[in-house]
Order: structure tokens, then sequence, then C-alpha cells
């Protein structure tokens, strides 16, 4: 059974630390949909902003995100 966009995305974020447009690029899916994905998933608090930063595709401030609680609180120094 194929994956939808919908679940690729979320495996995608649940690996790492990546912006939308790494995921976009990865999976193949439109930038707006990975847009989209990440709105609905804000109103659900089940994304993490991570931290802002360059993206190394298009070398602009990008937010870094990830669905994974465990990495982003690693990556803020909250668990060890």
């Amino acid at each position: 059974m194929k994956a939808t966009q919908e679940q690729q995305f979320k495996k995608w974020f649940n690996r790492g630390i990546f912006t939308m447009k790494q995921v976009s690029v990865k999976t193949e899916i439109d930038r707006a949909n990975v847009c989209r994905f990440v709105g609905k998933m804000k109103r659900s608090n089940s994304v993490y902003l991570v931290r802002k930063g360059i993206c190394p595709i298009t070398k602009d401030i990008a937010g870094f995100y990830t669905t994974n609680y465990n990495l982003y609180l690693t990556h803020k120094g909250l668990k060890r």
C-alpha cells in the first residue's frame, strides 16, 4: 500500500529536524501541500518549531520543524 502524502510528511518530520523545503524535495510533495500539513499540525500542537536558520536548499531564513517531541526536547537542551 502506498503511503499518502500526509503519511510521508509525518514520517520525515518524525525522523529529524527539517525545513518544509527539505521535506518537499525528499518526498517530492508539492511545497504548498507541506505548508498546509504544517499549518494543520500547528493548530493541533503536533509539530514543533525547533529553531530558525538558513535552509540548506533555498539559502534563506526558514523554520526547522519536527513532530518528534523527544528530538525537540533534546535540541532545546531540556533532555539528556
